[in-house]
C-alpha cells in the first residue's frame, strides 16, 4: 500500500506548521490602514496589543515586508548599550564607508542621536511587555530626537496599563494605538484558503464550509488556535487518508480549547480595535471648534481663520494645519470630501460626542 501524505490534497507542504508567513495575513484591514497612515506621516511613537496568538508577529514581518529600512527585534534589548549596538548595525554602520565612520567615533548611549541626521527606519519590538522600565524611558528619549524613526512596541494587553501606572510619560507620546482582536467567520475562511494556496492548493481543500465554520467556532477567530486545529485534523485526516475533511475530525479537540473560548465569550462587548488618544493640543481643539461652527472648513479657510503668528508664513501655517488636520483625520476626529476644486473638513460622530463632553 503506497504511502499517504500531503500531496495527496495538492499541497507541497503541510500550510498549517505554526510558521509566519506574512503574505498570508489576513483581517484588521481597518487597523492595517490606520497603522499605514501613521507611519506615512511619520508619528513616532505606535503601541500594538492583542492576546497570545492574535496576530502580532505575522503583522509586525507584513510591516518589514511593505517598509523599508525596518528593524524586526523579536525580543526587546536587555539594556541601553545593547540598544545602542542594534541601531549602529543596522542604521549607522551599514555599507564599508559607514563601517570605517563608525570605527573612528565613539559612539554610546549618551551620542547616537547626535550621529543619526534624517536617516528613516522603524524599529519594532515585540514582546515589548518584558521591556525594563529604563530601555523603554531610554528609547523614547532617543527616538524623540531622531527626525523621521519610528517605534512600534508589539505587546499584550496588559503592557497599555503598565504604561499608564508606569510610564505616563511614554504613554501620552503613543500617537496611534491598536488592539488585534479575533477574525470573523469570513476572515477565518480567508486565512484557511490562503495558507492552502500559499503551498499551491486551491480555496479550502481538502476542508469543506462546515469544518471551517466549526474551526471558527472552537477558536474564537484567534489565528494562531485556527492554524493548531487545522494542522491536527489535517494530521488525523492522512492517518485515516481521508481526501475530505469535514468537522467530524475537531470532535476530539473541543474539551481542549473550550476554556479558552468560555474566557472569550464572557467578554460582554467586543474591544474597540483602534484605540486612540484624545491628549490633543489646544490647537487641534481650537480647529475642531471652528469647524464644529461653521460644519465645513477647508485648511485655506482656518487659516484664515485662526492666530497664525507663531507661524513664519501663511505658507508655512497652512503646511502645518495640514499636517494637524491628518492627525486629526487618523484620529476618527475629522472626515473630509472634496467641494469644488478643494478638500473641506467636517467633524465625525466621535468629535462632536468628544467636544460635548469637554
Amino acid at each position: 500500500m503506497s504511502e499517504f501524505n500531503i500531496q495527496q490534497y495538492g499541497l507541497k507542504e503541510n500550510p498549517f506548521l505554526l510558521d509566519i508567513i506574512p503574505e498570508t495575513l489576513v483581517g484588521y484591514e481597518k487597523e492595517r490602514n490606520a497603522l499605514l497612515q501613521a507611519i506615512k506621516l511619520g508619528e513616532k511613537h505606535i503601541l500594538i496589543t492583542g492576546m497570545t496568538g492574535a496576530g502580532k508577529t505575522t503583522l509586525s514581518l507584513w510591516i518589514k515586508k511593505n517598509f523599508k529600512n525596518v528593524i524586526y527585534l523579536p525580543k526587546p534589548p536587555y539594556n541601553e548599550d545593547e540598544f545602542v549596538e542594534i541601531i549602529k548595525r543596522n542604521v549607522l554602520c551599514k555599507g564599508i564607508v559607514n563601517k570605517i565612520k563608525c570605527f573612528t567615533k565613539y559612539i554610546d548611549k549618551y551620542n547616537v542621536a547626535e550621529h543619526i541626521k534624517n536617516k528613516r527606519f522603524i524599529i519594532l519590538i515585540d514582546e515589548a511587555h518584558e521591556t525594563s522600565r529604563e530601555v523603554l524611558e531610554w528609547s523614547r528619549t532617543l527616538i524623540d530626537q531622531i527626525k523621521g524613526a519610528t517605534i512600534i512596541y508589539l505587546s499584550l494587553p496588559s503592557f497599555s496599563k503598565k504604561l499608564e501606572n508606569e510610564l505616563e510619560t511614554l504613554k501620552q507620546r503613543i500617537a496611534l494605538e491598536i488592539q488585534l482582536n479575533r477574525l470573523t467567520k469570513d476572515e477565518t475562511y480567508q486565512l484557511i484558503k490562503a495558507r492552502i494556496e500559499y503551498y499551491g492548493g486551491r480555496d479550502i481543500a481538502p476542508f469543506t464550509p462546515s469544518f471551517v465554520e466549526k474551526v471558527y467556532e472552537i477558536s474564537g477567530g484567534f489565528p494562531r488556535e485556527i492554524i493548531k486545529l487545522c494542522d491536527k485534523a489535517l494530521q488525523k485526516a492522512i492517518q485515516e487518508r481521508a481526501m475530505i475533511v469535514n468537522e467530524s475530525f475537531l470532535t476530539n479537540h473541543i474539551s481542549s480549547f473550550s476554556p479558552h473560548i468560555e474566557e472569550i465569550n464572557e467578554e460582554k462587548e467586543e474591544k474597540p480595535a483602534i484605540q486612540e488618544y484624545f491628549e490633543i493640543t489646544d490647537k487641534q481643539r481650537e480647529i475642531l471648534k471652528l469647524i464644529k461652527k461653521h460644519t465645513y472648513l477647508t485648511p485655506p479657510q482656518i487659516v484664515e481663520l485662526i492666530d497664525v503668528s507663531e507661524y513664519s508664513s501663511k505658507v508655512h501655517a497652512l503646511r502645518a494645519i495640514n499636517n494637524l488636520l491628518r492627525r486629526l483625520e487618523l484620529m476618527n476626529l475629522v472626515s473630509r470630501e472634496k467641494r469644488g476644486r478643494k478638500y473641506a473638513y467636517y467633524l465625525t460622530s466621535k468629535a462632536k460626542t468628544l467636544l460635548t463632553e469637554k
